[in-house]
């Protein structure tokens, strides 16, 4: 009896020695499982800020494209208009060197006023320069 007594405190004797050492080790380990902790909502918060940042850069790339298709139309726009304005002066050409008449005109001066109304341009009724 005094046998199965001693045994029963000594389980109980290393039960209790394994619990308080379960418990120092984890009062050790306290401040790593604290920054363990404070590490994961780091990463968390670093995720979430690449994710807005990979939103914001696709948005910026959007951007980009559309504005490079712009500046392509207005390219392609202003390409269609040089080659115009090279086809009318090559017209206007040809025809002041086939009509004699038209060749004559051609060489007059107009007046500043007549320029102006051919041009679009609005002209005081003083400014008699050209």
């Amino acid at each position: 009896m005094i046998l199965g007594s001693l045994l029963k405190k000594w389980k109980l004797w290393a039960i209790g020695t394994l619990v308080l050492a379960l418990v120092a080790a984890v009062w050790q380990w306290r401040g790593e499982l604290q920054e363990a902790a404070r590490q994961a909502v780091i990463g968390e918060q670093l995720r979430e800020d690449l994710r807005e940042a990979s939103r914001e850069l696709q948005r910026a790339r959007e951007e980009r494209d559309r504005v490079e298709r712009i500046a392509e139309e207005r390219a392609d726009r202003l390409d269609r208009l040089r080659q115009r304005e090279r086809d009318l002066e090559q017209s206007l050409r040809a025809l002041e060197e086939s009509d004699d008449e038209v060749a004559d005109w051609a060489e007059r001066r107009l007046p500043g006023g007549v320029l102006d109304r051919l041009r679009g341009e609005p002209r005081a009724d003083n400014d008699d320069e050209d």
